[in-house]
Order: C-alpha cells, then structure tokens, then sequence
C-alpha cells in the first residue's frame, strides 16, 4: 500500500465516479467544476509536485469532497479495498433512514457558517455523530474563539444529510439568560421547556430530580441531538469547584446523559464540566479550541476584505492572538473606518493588552464609539445592548417609537425605513450586529461579549439615562440588568 495520507487516490476517485454516487460528477473536470478549482489542482493531489507528495487531498478541501460523494472523510485514508468495500455498502439498498420528527434550532446565536482553520474539529464532531460511541462532547473555548461559529456551521453541514439519522434535535442557549440572571432559575426554566418540547405532560410536575430523570429518559427514547450552548453561567467560575453546574438538575441531567445516551449532546462553555470526570473512558469527549493559526488569521482577514503588506497582515493577525472575533471587529473596523487597509491596523495599538482576549474585543468597540460619536448608530447600539438576546426590527421600532427616552431613542423615532436600513447596514459592515430572519421578520443580534460590553459601558457613562431606559423598555422582557 501506498505510504501516502490518502492511499491509491486516483483509484478511490475512480470508483466514486464509476460507481454513480454523484451522477453529476464523472471524472475530474467535473469533480474541479463542483469544488470551484482547478483540473490540474485535483491531478496534483494525485501525483503531487516537486515540493509535495501526491496520494493527499488538502486538509482545508476534505471535507467538501467527501460531502460531494455523501460519504465520511476518513474513507479516503482506509486502504482500497476497505474503501472500496464502504463505497459498495453504500450503494447497496438499504432501510429507509429514520425521519427527523422535531427539530428546533432557533435559540442559537446566530453566527456566520464560513470557518478558517476548523476542518479538523468538524470531522472530530461527524466521528462523535457518526461513531455513535460518545454520549456527550465538550468544546471549551474562551468567549469569541468561535464556539457556536463551529457548532453552526457542522449543523448546516448536517441539516444538508437531513441530520444524518437523527430523529430530534434540540437546541437551548444560556447566554440569553443574561448578565445577572439566577443560575438556579435559568437551569430549572430549561429544564421545563426541554420537558415540554420532548412531550412530557406535566413538565412543572415534581422535583428538581425527578425533572432532570424524566427529561433524560425523553432524550433517550430516540436519537437525539442536543446542543447546550454557553454553559458557563451554570458553571462555578475558577476556584475550588471551577466547572461544577450549580444548577443541581441540570447536573443530574448530563450525568445521566454521559453514562448512557442514545444519540449525543453537544456543550459549549468556556469552562470543562467537571461532572464528565467519571465518564472519560470514551463516553465523554472534550475538544478544547485553540486560537486561529497566523496562516489562517491572514485568510479571515483576507476574506472579509482586508488588503496590504502580507508581513503587516501577518502582524495584525499576532497582536490580536490570532483571535477569530477580535479580527473579524477588526476587520469590520478597517473597512468602515480606513478603507480597508491593513497598515491602520497600528492605529489601535496602543490600547491593547496582550493578556486579555475581552480587552482586545473591548478596545476595538470602543474605538468604533469614538469614530460614530453622538450619532444614531449609537443609540441603536446602546439599545441593542440592553437586550439578552436578539430582537425584533419591528419591535426595535415600535419601542422607540412608543416612548422614546430622551438622550437615546428621541432619534430613532421618527426614522424613515431606509434611514433604519442604512444605520443597520453600516453596524454590519462594522461586524458589531448582525441580521437573520426568523418567521418573516429581521433580527438584529450580537456576539454576547460585544452585548457585555454596550451594556456595562451604557451603565458606566451614563448610568441615569441606563436605569431610565431599564425602567421604560422592561416591559418588552430579556432586559439585561
């Protein structure tokens, strides 16, 4: 066999295109036409060049093969005949796959799908899926290295499989439940929605415990895919008991889920859960994301439209930690502010604290503040910040309009609808918010730790005109406080 990463290429691709998996591609030009490159590209993952073996497909363009064919990306690393032996079980008729009964999805934090540098932790999430040996797998990250962005983006990948055999899969985010919400609360509060999603009868019926017992044998019932995003308010912060769940029955809950489970959940935190001790022996995973590699910081940069000396690209990417939020502030700021050029970078220099992820993200809002400076931008920002979670344009609108405060939604008032457009436009350029829609209307939302910062420095420069407008808008609920 061939000492190549992927073994007797040019034969595994032929027997993907005689075999008809993918009608539409037959040969090479075809397979190059789908992935968007080029002929001679695919003929240098199979002979290589003078610097490069052949026998390899790209780690950043595996995964996209591998989804052209619908099959796992670790095929093309098995020997041939092993391959050849899964490519013929594919195509061999088999039981209908199970139908996706309930899906809801729509408390995640909207993220954009587009990644750099995660391949490998999208085929670490397909192997947990797919492997169906992992009850429960961890991604701990600090706040903006892109946890959820990961999460999103294997989803959408999976939605494209119709789930893969998942017959339920439910999502829930803690974030949301705000700065200073109770722990104990916002743990038991999704425990009863999640009972009440997953069909129990009286989900407010009984302790804690029995909560937690019931809910787990629900999950349990079918495959399911469960997504717990933003863990870390549950989470006792570093100390003596750093990572435990406070929250006793959301504890209980993901024990028995990580002793036995039927499908997999999937948690996001900034913190390991210390209860996932126990179940080590392979029942519980944890993938720890690390910072964007200075190649890969140079791409985001590059993507997002960033343009200049490839050594200040490279140093930009190094003063920001290679942090993926940071540089995409970053890069929103370069391109409202100075046109896109990297050299300007330098401007902000003098602001950062290289120990501190937040104080990177943190500097770079406050200089968009200074740069907006009094107008209608930032009211929207500080009114945005006073939210938990995303919001309404409708509701956003019908909020200023029905009691304006004044010093921060007098403005915002009487706007027309384009005035409205174009504030929110150059906030997305600006990479602060974003937009979605959901059920016909358009969200506007943030990363948690930019709605953090607006609001804690509403509360600091202003803090009369902060309790005034908590006071006005708490009617409209999740008002961060």
């Amino acid at each position: 066999m061939s000492s190549g990463k992927h073994p007797h290429l040019a034969k595994k691709l032929s027997k993907l295109y005689v075999s008809c998996i993918n009608p539409s591609v037959s040969n090479n030009a075809a397979l190059a036409k789908h992935l968007g490159i080029s002929r001679q590209a695919i003929s240098k993952w199979i002979h290589g060049t003078e610097t490069s073996a052949g026998n390899n497909i790209p780690h950043s363009q595996i995964i996209e093969v591998a989804a052209v064919f619908g099959m796992e990306p670790y095929w093309f690393g098995l020997g041939l005949i092993e391959f050849e032996e899964k490519i013929d079980s594919k195509l061999e008729p088999s039981a209908p796959a199970t139908r996706l009964d309930k899906i809801s999805l729509s408390s995640l934090p909207n993220t954009g799908l587009n990644l750099f540098g995660r391949s490998a932790e999208i085929e670490a999430l397909d192997r947990a899926w797919n492997g169906q040996e992992t009850n429960c797998l961890e991604i701990v990250a600090f706040g903006g290295i892109g946890k959820s962005s990961l999460v999103n983006s294997w989803l959408s990948r999976l939605d494209k499989r119709d789930y893969s055999g998942a017959s339920r899969v439910y999502a829930w985010s803690f974030h949301w439940q705000g700065i200073g919400s109770d722990v104990i609360s916002s743990g038991d509060l999704f425990i009863e929605q999640a009972l009440e999603w997953f069909g129990d009868k009286s989900p407010e019926w009984g302790t804690s415990w029995a909560k937690a017992n019931r809910l787990a044998d629900l999950i349990r019932e079918s495959r399911t895919l469960l997504i717990l995003d933003g863990l870390e308010p549950l989470q006792y912060p570093p100390g003596p008991q750093q990572g435990e769940i406070e929250n006793p029955a959301v504890s209980l809950l993901l024990r028995e889920l990580a002793a036995n489970n039927n499908g997999l959940c999937i948690i996001t935190s900034r913190l390991s859960i210390t209860e996932f001790a126990s179940f080590n022996d392979g029942r519980t995973q944890s993938m720890h994301l690390e910072r964007l590699s200075t190649s890969q910081g140079v791409q985001l940069l590059s993507a997002m439209g960033i343009h200049g000396d490839e050594k200040e690209l490279c140093s930009a990417v190094e003063v920001y930690s290679g942090h993926p939020l940071c540089l995409s502030l970053l890069a929103g700021y370069l391109s409202v502010v100075h046109d896109s050029n990297v050299s300007h970078f330098k401007d902000l220099n003098s602001l950062l604290d290289i120990q501190s992820f937040n104080t990177h993200a943190n500097n770079i809002v406050q200089a968009y503040l200074r740069w907006f400076d009094n107008s209608l931008e930032i009211s929207l920002l500080n009114l945005l910040g006073l939210f938990d979670r995303g919001i309404a344009l409708g509701d956003v609108q019908a909020l200023a309009a029905s009691e304006a405060v004044l010093g921060l939604t007098e403005e915002l008032a009487d706007l027309s609808q384009s005035e409205w457009s174009y504030a929110i436009k150059k906030l997305v350029d600006a990479k602060l918010i974003f937009t979605s829609k959901r059920d016909g209307s358009t969200m506007l939302d943030c990363h948690p730790l930019i709605r953090d910062f607006l609001n804690e420095n509403f509360r600091r420069e202003n803090p009369a005109l902060w309790k005034e407008a908590i006071r006005c808008y708490s009617i409209f609920g999740s008002i961060a406080r």
